[in-house]
């Protein structure tokens, strides 16, 4: 192994150690936090983090993610380019951001979610072969429990609720996850493999997997591709940053407005007319080959 790839496992251990000091030091703080403003008791605050339910239990629970996401992802990221890299968040971008990016990425994430749907199927109709039942086992247990928590999180009628959980879960992912798994991860793959399909791909898997959601790890996976090619092409971690918090936005504002009954649409179990999932995907290629025709040179990305 050259000196190279003893840099690049040493910074990703030094990477994972800052986001879990992180996320553990912050999940404690916003957990103390959410005690003081929900004033339950702490032993029903922590049953409820194994059996969820009622309005308080909510506002802990999404006030203990939202620290742990703040301090593991975003926090943690900038600690790591500060301390390890001696880098700024700006030093992320190639280029200058530009505005028109923004309604075309938005309709980019739009049209993608037709085709990442047909995944999503194949990904949950997935059968493992009979000497691997214990491992499909324990991955359909694994699957139920966070189905849960998150049925729970999304399950949300009020202004309030809505709000938060708009910051939580589609600004606060955003910026921070786009951060570590695009701008900081890809980048190390990128400079260590001097391939950026390699850098793209890797970072797509890792991003993933780390969801610890086995029947929607494909689709997760192209999504977080589309992320990677994004951010190649452009040369702007902005770009990324915008179609997560897009794409997450989208799905917490039709759960919003499914469950105050203004929509009639189970944004969960999208059944969506081929006819509509091919025009869509089509528009979406257009889009994809319109950053691809327009982006900058792979030198100047290195």
């Amino acid at each position: 192994m050259d000196s190279t790839q003893h840099s690049l496992v040493s910074k990703l251990f030094i990477l994972l150690g800052i986001c879990l000091l992180g996320m553990f030091t912050f999940a404690l703080v916003g957990g103390m936090l959410g005690v003081a403003m929900v004033k339950l008791p702490l032993s029903e605050l922590m049953d409820g983090m194994q059996n969820p339910k009622g309005e308080k239990s909510w506002y802990f629970l999404m006030i203990m993610q939202g620290f742990s996401h703040l301090g593991g992802f975003l926090l943690a990221g900038l600690a790591y380019l500060a301390l390890i890299e001696k880098r700024h968040f700006e030093d992320l971008n190639k280029t200058e951001f530009d505005l028109k990016w923004i309604p075309i990425v938005l309709l980019l994430v739009i049209f993608f979610l037709p085709f990442n749907e047909i995944f999503i199927k194949l990904n949950q109709g997935m059968v493992l072969p009979e000497s691997m039942k214990w491992l499909e086992t324990s991955m359909k247990n694994s699957e139920q429990s966070m189905e849960k928590m998150t049925k729970f999180l999304t399950d949300f009628t009020t202004i309030p609720q809505f709000i938060i959980a708009f910051i939580v879960i589609a600004v606060f992912a955003g910026i921070g996850e786009e951060l570590i798994f695009r701008g900081i991860l890809q980048n190390l793959i990128q400079k260590s493999t001097k391939n950026h399909h390699y850098a793209i791909w890797i970072s797509a898997i890792i991003f993933s997997a780390i969801h610890f959601q086995f029947y929607g790890f494909v689709p997760r996976m192209l999504l977080g591709a589309l992320f990677g090619y994004l951010y190649v092409w452009t040369g702007n971690i902005w770009v990324p940053i915008i179609a997560h918090i897009a794409n997450n936005g989208f799905m917490v504002t039709m759960l919003y407005l499914s469950k105050i009954g203004v929509i009639n649409v189970n944004i969960e179990n999208l059944e969506t007319p081929a006819a509509v999932s091919i025009i869509f995907t089509a528009l979406c290629t257009c889009l994809v080959y319109y950053f691809y025709k327009n982006k900058i040179s792979i030198k100047e990305y290195e």
